[in-house]
């Protein structure tokens, strides 16, 4: 696994669903785009994670990683707002969407 930033992607829809395109060692791959960069014009560049299975099958996402850190800075105390989209009372979590359409779990242990 190995962190790369693609420069000038292309968009194209395939299925119905968006993708960028990026060239990675001579081949052409789709990378989904996360729901905020469906309204926006195609990026600079993107972050993405490359992976090779032990077939030498390639697959490449986008690192959330990077773009949570970009959009909800460690350095910064603030109150965000997020909507619950499923709750599992017998499971006793939620799962819960930004505004930028990420998903997390959140757990009620965790809840103040």
């Amino acid at each position: 696994m190995k962190e790369k930033i693609f420069q000038n992607p292309k968009t194209h829809i395939s299925y119905g669903k968006k993708y960028f395109v990026v060239h990675h060692e001579g081949a052409d791959y789709n990378v989904r785009l996360f729901p905020f960069q469906e309204t926006q014009q195609e990026p600079e560049e993107i972050h993405c994670i490359v992976r090779t299975d032990e077939d030498g099958k390639v697959s490449i996402v986008q690192n959330v990683q990077y773009y949570l850190e970009k959009n909800y800075p460690l350095s910064e105390k603030s109150d965000y707002d997020f909507v619950v989209r499923r709750a599992y009372p017998d499971k006793k979590y939620y799962e819960v969407e930004d505004r930028f359409g990420f998903l997390s779990t959140l757990y009620r242990s965790n809840l103040a």
